[in-house]
């Protein structure tokens, strides 16, 4: 929060996902072109399946698993240190189905799709989040949920009508998030 008493990481937060919700108007390069963790997490667990069956290589799994594993580590709505330290070291291992760190790997998806972006409103109030980042994730996984971006552009734009703080964000984009639970 700024001496004023203005969120400017808030401000930044809203005014990035605008830009990432906009159909049209806004530069490539500053448009959204992430996949959600949660879903990234998703897509490697279902393509492990289709490595056993001989439908994906082990070089493409592990292609994906490698770099999953950047994509992870940072990021707070996945859960604290500790697991996010577990995933990426699960990410360096064989994740083939069956197996019991495919196994693993669901019930840390499970756990992960719970709560996420009430955990990134915890590290929000601890006041450890970078709004690019958090931007970007917030995006990111409203849109893996299925939103259309015209909706999230218009639910943005309201949302920034209220002067929220950043947390607010954070609790709002939850409260979407629960309904396509």
């Amino acid at each position: 929060m700024s001496s004023s008493g203005v969120d400017t990481v808030a401000q930044h937060v809203l005014a990035r996902m605008v830009d990432y919700f906009q159909d049209a108007g806004t530069p490539w390069p500053r448009r959204l072109w992430d996949v959600g963790s949660v879903l990234a997490l998703e897509e490697l667990w279902e393509a492990c399946r289709w490595q056993a069956r001989n439908v994906l290589s082990s070089a493409a799994c592990d292609w994906q698993r490698n770099e999953l594993g950047a994509l992870i580590g940072p990021d707070r709505g996945l859960g604290e240190r500790d697991l996010r330290k577990e995933i990426t070291e699960l990410l360096k291992r064989s994740l083939v189905d069956p197996s019991p760190e495919h196994r693993r790997l669901k019930v840390i998806i499970e756990y992960a799709r719970e709560g996420y972006l009430e955990r990134w409103a915890e590290a929000a109030k601890a006041g450890s989040v970078k709004p690019e980042r958090l931007s970007r994730t917030v995006a990111a996984h409203l849109l893996d949920l299925g939103y259309s971006s015209s909706f999230l552009l218009a639910w943005a734009r309201q949302t920034a009508r209220s002067s929220p703080t950043t947390v607010d964000i954070l609790l709002a984009a939850a409260e979407l998030a629960a309904k396509r639970s």
